[in-house]
């Protein structure tokens, strides 16, 4: 079986996915801000438009999901080319710098 073929398309698909979940969420933050002026975040009082609020909470949200998902695809690619030890650095690497940037963020 070539598990690196399988590993490395599974991995690539799931890049892909965190990158266009990346770019959606920054496309949709510019998109209202700009059509709708700045929209500011609420402060306690829940309202819809808290997750495209230009604050930078969102913004590194959207950054992270973003970079994350171009390292995964980079180390799917590395599976692809049978380099699994870059490969799988580069996976560890980018879940690291992921979960401390999500943590990063949640603390705000």
């Amino acid at each position: 079986m070539r598990w690196h073929l399988i590993a490395g398309v599974v991995t690539s698909l799931f890049g892909l996915f965190l990158i266009a979940g990346g770019l959606m969420m920054l496309g949709s933050l510019v998109y209202y801000n700009l059509k709708y002026g700045p929209i500011e975040y609420s402060h306690g009082e829940y309202t819809a438009l808290d997750s495209v609020a230009l604050t930078w909470k969102n913004i590194l949200r959207g950054s992270a999901s973003l970079l994350t998902g171009i390292g995964i695809c980079i180390a799917g690619v590395c599976w692809l080319k049978q380099k699994n030890r870059y490969g799988l650095i580069l996976f560890v690497i980018t879940m690291v710098v992921s979960a401390i940037a999500r943590a990063a963020v949640r603390e705000m």
